[in-house]
């Protein structure tokens, strides 16, 4: 959200400087140097509060900023400027308080936001543009709160997402757009979290993800899809964490993969198969590391490997198959190779 209007009003201590509160200022013009002897600031003070035309510069000497004061309360237009003497932001001051248009500028030139502020608070629509001059981003603020529709756009001029904000929190429906102008998502908020079942689509609208949200956290089972309509993946989510049986599907539909999660961490037996149907491998996972026997197949049905796991480590007997012929046997221990049982030396396979 930005917040133009608010880097005006940090102006009085940037131009007192760390040394304000801890001494007086003396009345009459005031002049402060970077180490480099270049000046940072001159004002002039009374009563020991700047009084009339205030100036900051960068370190080279470029101005920085210009303010107006009257006994002490910022008074008029103040702006700020880029370090190439572009205008960088602008607005107006009664009383030490923002009132009227604020505006701020790329260092282009071109205006890169605008809204309007009463009494240092934000009232009305704020806009953001890119550079283009393209609206970026629309909201509406009631004393200084986003309250009403917010809008976001694409550089293109369509519409990127639409939400409502009530007292400052999202309330309401949530859509989100390709910049073709096709549903990308849709979403419900409550007191600012999401609430329900959220969708997420594909370009075509197809439908991509399907999740169920409780007190903005993943709860319940999600879905997610190929773009053919066959389903992806399934997993089973409860306050945010994976819980329960985790399936992915090849695009046919055919089981790639079943495991089992508690608290968002592998627990118990895990498969993994081949595009046929045929098992790839198995293993056992204890707090997801993994324990036990683990073994891996070939395509056509063959036992392939056989390792020992302890601690997620390879701990134990290693043997290597060949068309379904022990080849090999290593011994293993806290995942280092310790000794040569039977045939020449292999590699221990990754296994999932």
């Amino acid at each position: 959200m930005p917040k133009w209007g608010f880097l005006f009003l940090v102006v009085f201590v940037v131009a007192c400087g760390s040394g304000c509160v801890q001494k007086p200022i003396k009345d009459g013009p005031r002049k402060e140097y970077y180490k480099n002897g270049k000046i940072r600031l001159e004002a002039y003070y009374k009563s020991g509060r700047p009084d009339g035309l205030l100036k900051t510069y960068y370190e080279d000497g470029a101005l920085k900023g210009e303010y107006y004061f009257k006994d002490g309360k910022q008074q008029g237009v103040a702006k700020e400027y880029y370090e190439n003497g572009q205008l960088e932001r602008e607005a107006t001051f009664k009383d030490g308080k923002a009132n009227g248009l604020i505006r701020s500028y790329y260092e282009s030139g071109a205006v890169k936001g605008e809204a309007t502020s009463r009494d240092d608070k934000l009232q009305g629509p704020v806009r953001e543009y890119y550079e283009s001059g393209t609206l970026k981003i629309e909201t509406i603020m009631k004393d200084g709160i986003r309250d009403g529709l917010t809008k976001e756009y694409y550089e293109s001029g369509r519409l990127r997402k639409e939400s409502n904000f009530n007292d400052n929190q999202v309330e309401g429906p949530i859509r989100i757009y390709y910049e073709s102008g096709t549903l990308k998502g849709e979403a419900t908020s409550s007191d600012n979290q999401l609430e329900g079942i959220i969708k997420e689509y594909y370009e075509n609208g197809r439908l991509l993800r399907e999740s169920n949200f409780k007190h903005n956290k993943v709860d319940g089972l999600t879905r997610i899809y190929y773009d053919n309509g066959q389903v992806r993946r399934e997993v089973s989510f409860r306050e945010g964490r994976r819980q329960g049986i985790v399936k992915e599907y090849y695009p046919d539909g055919q089981v790639k993969e079943e495991s089992y999660f508690w608290d968002d961490r592998p627990n118990g037996p895990a498969k993994f198969y081949y595009e046929n149907g045929k098992l790839r491998s198995r293993a056992i996972f204890k707090d997801g590391k993994r324990v036990g026997p683990a073994r891996e197949y070939t395509k056509d049905g063959y036992l392939k490997y056989e390792v020992m796991f302890r601690d997620d480590k390879v701990d134990g007997v290693v043997k290597v198959y060949e068309a379904g012929e022990l080849v090999s046997e290593e011994i293993y221990k806290d995942g280092k190779r310790v000794a040569q049982k039977k045939g020449a030396r292999r590699s221990v396979p990754v296994l999932p």
